[in-house]
């Protein structure tokens, strides 16, 4: 793959993330667009991604135990310092709902109402997750190219926006659906595209957005048009190009990204009653929070999964001093690295 699209991919997933933070903090100025297409690209990456390294002749059991190793641990871990934060302002959190999130089934309990913990908040994105991890084996198989598989896509994809419509969350679970499901068929299928088609859509979605609202006052289209920019969005990161490049740096905290989902509306804090600022405040907090915690976890993550090594014996370590030097440097270089 192009280094320029993983380059992309990992800017735009950190300037999407800083989307959500934002529009969970400024709610009166109705960013949920923003945060929508957000969470779209999410979707899409996770499983593009997915789709290109795995194909869809996938080894379940070595797939589940990598995703077990890169998330699991570390979503115990956040879910621990959050409860700990929880007791210490005062909140509930001996409630069976705790059970669930533990479990990483949030996402279960928020179709039927909040969360009576006072963990919870944000969580039913990392249930979708494992549920899209359960299911890719499936899924990429059933997602191979054909004249049938594009039907069953267009019908898949008018049934979860007839959904968005039908069945109102609070949250953007059925476009955040249909960004997996695409992401997977773009991704196992390695579609190549031209940048001159997908950019038109990019300029064209936001016209009709503003035709049909501004002319005809028209709404029931904005949904599927902003599912459509967001797909346009995530299509044309997956065209190799430099876009993003000098905004490299921010590549730094991709790496973080899921502490800074599941932790940042627990740390929004008010200090200097100017909002602004106080955002500015929050979101420093947060990320520093969220680094300590991603370098806790990999630790963690290391410290679990690494294999354990039995000592050398005392007789063969007498011989020489160099053979253990050696031993040293192989071990670290079977550590595994997690993303």
């Amino acid at each position: 793959m192009d280094k320029s699209v993983s380059l992309n991919f990992s800017v735009a997933k950190v300037i999407a993330i800083l989307a959500v933070v934002a529009s969970h903090w400024f709610r009166g100025m109705n960013m949920w667009t923003l945060a929508t297409i957000a969470l779209f690209l999410f979707g899409f990456s996770s499983s593009f991604f997915t789709g290109r390294i795995y194909g869809h002749n996938v080894d379940i059991r070595a797939f589940w135990k990598k995703k077990l190793q890169r998330l699991g641990i570390r979503y115990w871990l956040i879910l621990a310092a959050l409860a700990l934060l929880a007791l210490a302002r005062g909140g509930d959190i001996f409630h069976w709902h705790t059970l669930v999130h533990v479990t990483g089934m949030s996402g279960i309990l928020n179709l039927f109402g909040p969360s009576e913990s006072a963990l919870g908040r944000g969580l039913w994105f990392f249930t979708l997750l494992l549920f899209f991890y359960a299911l890719y084996p499936v899924l990429a198989r059933m997602l191979v190219a054909s004249s049938r598989t594009t039907a069953a896509l267009a019908a898949t994809a008018a049934g979860l926006l007839l959904m968005n419509e039908l069945v109102r969350l609070g949250f953007s679970l059925w476009l955040t659906m249909l960004g997996f499901i695409l992401g997977i068929y773009v991704g196992v299928n390695r579609l190549k595209l031209q940048a001159v088609h997908v950019n038109a859509v990019l300029l064209g979605t936001p016209l009709l957005l503003a035709v049909t609202n501004g002319v005809f006052k028209l709404n029931v289209l904005n949904v599927p048009l902003l599912g459509l920019f967001a797909l346009a969005l995530s299509l044309r990161l997956t065209i190799p190009g430099k876009p993003f490049s000098a905004l490299r740096p921010l590549v730094a905290l991709e790496a973080c990204l899921l502490e800074i989902y599941l932790i940042h509306s627990y740390l929004f804090v008010h200090p200097t009653g100017v909002s602004a600022v106080d955002f500015a405040i929050s979101l420093a907090l947060i990320v520093a929070c969220a680094m300590l915690l991603n370098s806790a976890g990999n630790r963690l993550v290391e410290w679990v999964f690494t294999p354990k090594q039995a000592p050398a014996p005392v007789a063969a370590a007498a011989h020489s001093v160099a053979p253990a030097v050696v031993e040293d440097e192989e071990e670290k270089e079977t550590i595994p690295h997690t993303a």
